[in-house]
């Protein structure tokens, strides 16, 4: 096998095999998508069924027969998108023009020129028979049983193998293809393509892993300005309401200094009423005793009229005696007079009486009106007073509650600036990283021990090599030298590992770090995966980035260090 120019390689290599897919599920493997991308592009069908496919794989199926753009397409999905509702309402967004999700067999169309089948069986593959044509290319994503490659070899002339995908096709199409007529070389081309578009994606998604991390920051810095603009606002708006608190608090002193004014005034109006209440009662004494003298005097005409009697009797008795006669005459006058001066003294009383009693119905009179029109004006000043003190108590609630949205505001835009300066911390060190990677990859690159060792391997390993195999060892091997991984406490942790007798390093490696399990007491691989999104977008083991990079970078491994 020849070692293969750089430039030779990117003659092979489409353009669609570097793009950014536009929808990548956080479990997806993507180890696939490099072949079927380019291998797509080449082939550029018309009629295209994926069976079985994740919806990462099916959407960057769609995405490559997009941009290749030819005529009459028509793409159909069977037994895809499964748990994945996120990727349906991507797909019906972007693709529902020449792309259709089908529900069951029965709405297959009648033929398809390439067909992707992904965990294949005979069993599935015979119920496609009715689709197949005489060029039609199928190509398996996995592991091929002896019982479906005899069933395929029924149909297909060739088997070809690209990295992790398996070809059956016909020669008419194979010619069809750009790479049929040097097959061999093209297939130690293709080896040595892989190994470097392997090498160029993981360049790639760290490049993107710091564009995210800069854009991440955009996006913080304008939360950042938005928040200040609105901590601006809300400081006017306080000083607006304090300004606004105090004029109502004036008018408050104000109102409560007229209520002090009208309290002052009700108390001299009690104070007047008493008075004039202790002048009536004195006046009903004055009176009562009046009325006394009144009666007393009655009393005493009346005696006087009986000695009048008595005397004039004894007069007409007497008329003889002229003397006692004129004597009595004489009493009887000075009697009639005592008597006419007692009743003009009774009537002058009566009189001061009758003026005395109107006085006090006047002075009642207008004591009740001076009463009332005080009580209402309490009521008034009442009523207002607790207008005001509603208002002042609905202010300093507004208050309480703008200075409360203003505090947060604050905490908010002090925890972002952390973050932030974290971030740019950690960008710093990313990118002086990637530096220095780039000068050691430029220096392997311009290193011809290098080139001739590759050349080497690619001459010594078979096309189709266990790579997946090593590499799962070589990551086995990094985890139990540095000490991390508890293999009892695993055990002890998750029966079902013990119960079917796995290793438990390599069920940590293939599926229990991307299930959230723990490999130790203090690693949160669920955790680690969910606040670091750049490991989460390479896929890669979260305990193996954190031994290889994470624990260089200070990352944490759960919560609250």
């Amino acid at each position: 096998m020849q070692p293969v120019d750089e430039n030779t390689l990117f003659d092979f290599l489409g353009q669609s095999m570097f793009s950014r897919l536009k929808y990548l599920h956080p479990d997806a493997d993507v180890s696939d998508l490099p072949a079927l991308i380019w291998l797509i592009e080449q082939l550029a069908p018309t009629q295209v069924l994926g069976v079985n496919l994740s919806s990462t794989s099916y959407l960057a199926l769609c995405q490559t027969l997009e941009k290749v753009n030819k005529p009459g397409l028509q793409v159909n999905a069977l037994n895809c998108f499964v748990d994945d509702a996120q990727g349906v309402s991507y797909h019906q967004q972007q693709y529902q023009e020449f792309s259709k999700i089908l529900a069951n067999q029965s709405a297959l169309s009648s033929t398809y020129d390439f067909i992707y089948i992904a965990t294949p069986t005979a069993a599935g593959f015979e119920k496609l028979d009715s689709c197949l044509m005489p060029n039609t290319v199928i190509a398996l994503q996995g592991a091929v049983s002896s019982e479906l490659e005899k069933t395929l070899s029924a149909y297909f002339e060739r088997k070809v193998a690209l990295s992790e995908i398996t070809l059956f096709l016909n020669d008419v199409q194979f010619a069809h293809a750009i790479f049929l007529q040097q097959l061999p070389a093209y297939i130690n081309k293709l080896s040595a393509l892989f190994t470097y578009v392997e090498s160029s994606l993981r360049e790639r998604l760290k490049w993107l892993a710091l564009e995210s991390g800069f854009a991440q920051v955009e996006v913080l810095t304008q939360d950042i300005t938005r928040l200040t603009h609105d901590k601006s606002q809300l400081e006017r708006n306080v000083e607006q309401q304090a300004t606004q608190i105090q004029r109502q608090q004036a008018e408050l002193a104000a109102l409560a200094l007229t209520q002090q004014q009208a309290t002052v005034l009700c108390q001299e109006y009690q104070q007047q009423l008493q008075q004039e209440q202790a002048l009536y009662q004195q006046l009903e004494q004055q009176f009562s005793v009046v009325q006394k003298n009144h009666v007393e005097l009655q009393q005493n005409i009346k005696l006087r009229d009986t000695e009048l009697a008595h005397l004039t009797i004894k007069l007409e008795a007497q008329s003889a005696d002229q003397s006692k006669h004129l004597k009595l005459l004489k009493q009887l006058a000075a009697a009639n007079e005592t008597v006419q001066k007692t009743q003009q003294v009774i009537k002058q009383q009566e009189q001061a009486l009758l003026e005395v009693n109107k006085q006090v119905e006047q002075l009642k009179a207008e004591l009740e009106q001076q009463q009332q029109a005080a009580q209402e004006q309490k009521c008034q000043y009442q009523e207002r007073y607790n207008e005001m003190e509603k208002q002042r108590y609905l202010q300093d609630f507004t208050l309480f509650e703008t200075q409360r949205a203003l505090h947060n505001y604050q905490q908010e835009v002090v925890k972002l600036t952390a973050i932030i300066q974290q971030m740019s911390k950690n960008l710093e060190n990313e990118k002086h990283r990637q530096t220095l990677l780039k000068q050691q990859v430029q220096q392997l690159k311009n290193s011809k021990v290098h080139k001739l060792l590759n050349a080497a391997s690619r001459l010594t390993k078979p096309f189709g090599n266990n790579k997946p195999k090593q590499q799962l060892e070589r990551q086995k091997a990094l985890i139990l030298s540095s000490n991390l991984f508890d293999e009892q406490w695993y055990l002890s942790q998750y029966p079902d590992v013990a119960e079917k007798k796995l290793d438990p390093v390599i069920h940590y490696l293939k599926f229990g770090g991307f299930e959230g399990r723990k490999p130790n007491a203090k690693f949160d691989s669920r955790w680690y995966i969910a606040s670091y999104p750049d490991v989460a977008e390479q896929g890669i083991n979260p305990l193996v980035h954190f031994i290889k990079f994470g624990q260089y970078e200070n990352r944490a491994t759960q919560a609250g260090e």
